[in-house]
């Protein structure tokens, strides 16, 4: 038997400027809605369902610092009810939308474009807003874009994270930045984290 890994990124991307349309990329990202029929997570969730199957569903929630808590909890009831699995996953794009964001975001795409310790202070704003959206026990992250690096790690050993799905070998010398000396084909602890 295989055993696999299903895993989702879970991400709502602004349309406008201004955010102004904001219901409109809820619907376009997170519900899926497209001319032929709507395939986002809801369909996701009803499909693995119907296969008795839970997935990860790595779900970004630096927007909500932005746009409320509301869309956030919205999504979360749905995954949750839906049987599945909700963990943590962070676009720190999401500051330049922010009127006061906690870190000088300097047009840095990456989370590991910050300090350790700016890192870590992202991945506690993310932590709480998935709290207050009613994720009590996230203990597994992945970066957007999978932009991590070794300080991403130590950041979320820091923070009780202790599983990173971050490492991705296609993105290696590109966004992601976590070289191992051999391709990382098992999980292994590196820096406090598996």
């Amino acid at each position: 038997m295989l055993n696999v890994y299903i895993t989702v990124d879970t991400e709502i991307w602004w349309g406008a400027p201004d955010l102004s349309n904001f219901r409109e990329d809820y619907d376009r990202w997170f519900i899926g809605r497209t001319p032929r029929g709507t395939y986002g997570v809801p369909f996701q969730v009803e499909l693995l369902n119907q296969y008795g199957l839970t997935a990860v569903f790595l779900t970004e929630p630096l927007f909500a610092s932005v746009v409320g808590l509301e869309p956030l909890k919205d999504m979360v009831s749905l995954m949750q009810e839906g049987r599945q699995n909700v963990q943590l996953h962070l676009h720190a794009e999401w500051l330049t939308r922010m009127a006061h964001p906690p870190i000088p975001h300097r047009d840095r795409k990456h989370i590991r474009h910050f300090s350790e310790d700016e890192q870590a202070l992202l991945l506690r704003l993310a932590q709480a807003n998935l709290q207050a959206a009613g994720v009590s026990n996230a203990c597994a992250f992945r970066a957007g874009n999978f932009g991590a690096n070794f300080a991403t790690l130590r950041a979320l050993a820091r923070n009780g994270i202790l599983i990173d799905t971050s490492h991705n070998t296609c993105y290696l010398g590109a966004a992601c930045d976590l070289p191992t000396p051999a391709p990382l084909l098992q999980p292994q602890t590196m820096e406090g984290v598996v």
